[in-house]
């Protein structure tokens, strides 16, 4: 299998961790991987993964989430270095992420190649966001590209959020909802003690958490204004966020605290991920305030294994995931996020009831070998060589 990935791998961010349990489950069932990513970030030692060296003429350091100059740069590379290993070697199966989609799609034309395409997200959807491509005729042209990558591929592998998105563009191409496990451990009464005591966090305090990538998209700011309605009816409760890349991302939510909250909205910056453990185990009420899109944050997966109550806005990929009542969910705007937030705080009942339905989800959908039966699901799909 080649697998492209327009991103860094590895780094501690939702794509790259998805794509790090693909290739352990995959090294696991006893197939060889070659990855072929952009040339940031550290390569994880596992067992029948090689990786492909792409050329790093611009030195970049680091590539911001979401579109950017320097991911249109690499992604020209990344093309190029595809097309390369494409004529060099002979793969089963070529499993492309996000845009690489549209390279593998275009470049099967002239061989008999089996496309995977993971699809973390809508990409007419996600440019939508940014101002300088909400053009009526640019985002008609993308939609109509995209629908002819789907119609494409031999297989897409989506977030349950996108699978309706996929059947209405390209209804004949097969769909499999990913279902990513739940890796990380509980942590022990002494790691929780430490944290609090090195966040300084009064005993009594009720911790409102949000853990994850500080992109626009994540709803955040939705967030903080809605920590003003809280704070004024849960005097005790504190709001914590952590995951911000650097220093400039931390100080640009940081203006839009008010004053008078500022040892009440705690930000931090990014943490290890074998410290989010004790992060999630401290909280009272954990958040994904995302506010639009199909795709599944990774991280609610490890909210869910945690056994802590779970609010998050009504958009489809929360909404497809959540049946059943493991999440409480709340309109994606502040004064909605407010009210589910304070709901779960004073209701102990209702905590209670989310706190085992997305225990006992956890237990039945997200073990580590049901997602090996997923991703082989996904490779006896592909013919042989």
């Amino acid at each position: 299998m080649l697998i492209v990935l327009p991103q860094p791998f590895f780094e501690e961010r939702g794509t790259s961790i998805a794509v790090a349990h693909v290739l352990r489950a995959v090294s696991e069932l006893g197939y060889l991987t070659d990855v072929l990513s952009f040339p940031q970030g550290r390569k994880l030692e596992i067992t029948g993964v090689n990786y492909v060296e792409l050329a790093d003429p611009f030195r970049f350091r680091s590539v911001p989430i979401g579109f950017s100059l320097k991911k249109l740069l690499l992604d020209v590379l990344l093309f190029a270095k595809t097309r390369r290993q494409l004529a060099l070697r002979s793969y089963s199966c070529v499993y492309a992420v996000e845009e690489a989609a549209y390279m593998a799609a275009f470049l099967r034309r002239k061989r008999d190649l089996f496309v995977v395409y993971d699809m973390a997200s809508s990409l007419p959807e996600q440019l939508v966001q940014y101002r300088r491509f909400r053009f009526r005729r640019f985002l008609d042209l993308l939609s109509r590209i995209e629908r002819r990558v789907l119609r494409g591929v031999d297989l897409v592998v989506c977030s349950s959020g996108l699978e309706g998105h996929v059947g209405s563009v390209a209804s004949d191409t097969p769909v499999l909802p990913w279902r990513f496990p739940a890796t990380l451990p509980r942590p022990t009464d002494d790691d929780l003690e430490r944290l609090r005591s090195a966040l300084a966090l009064p005993v009594s305090a009720r911790v409102v958490l949000y853990a994850g990538s500080f992109a626009r998209y994540q709803g955040l700011e939705e967030a903080i204004a809605a920590a003003q309605h809280v704070l004024e009816r849960v005097p005790d409760a504190v709001f914590l966020f952590v995951g911000a890349s650097d220093e400039t991302e931390l100080e640009e939510l940081e203006r839009s605290i008010p004053d008078d909250l500022a040892d009440r909205v705690l930000l931090k910056l990014r943490v290890p991920r074998a410290q989010i453990p004790a992060f999630l185990g401290i909280a009272d009420v954990l958040l994904s305030p995302r506010s639009y899109g199909g795709n599944v944050p990774l991280k609610v997966f490890e909210y869910l294994n945690s056994g802590r109550p779970i609010v998050a806005t009504d958009i489809p990929a929360h909404r497809q995931l959540f049946q059943g009542g493991t999440a409480l969910l709340a309109s994606p705007t502040s004064t909605g996020f407010a009210e589910a937030i304070v709901r779960v705080l004073t209701d102990e009942a209702l905590a209670t009831r989310l706190k085992i339905e997305g225990a006992k989800y956890a237990e039945d959908h997200l073990g580590w070998a049901s997602f090996v039966e997923l991703v082989k699901e996904i490779i006896v799909r592909v013919p042989p060589v």
